[in-house]
């Protein structure tokens, strides 16, 4: 197992990510 992975909080860290590239996205595109 790599630790850069950090497999307890990768779930949570995919959250966080996801959401802040959802947030940008949204920002970078206008409606």
């Amino acid at each position: 197992v790599s630790k850069k992975m950090g497999r307890r909080s990768d779930p949570f860290h995919a959250v966080l990510r996801i959401t802040a590239a959802l947030s940008l996205w949204r920002s970078r595109c206008p409606p």
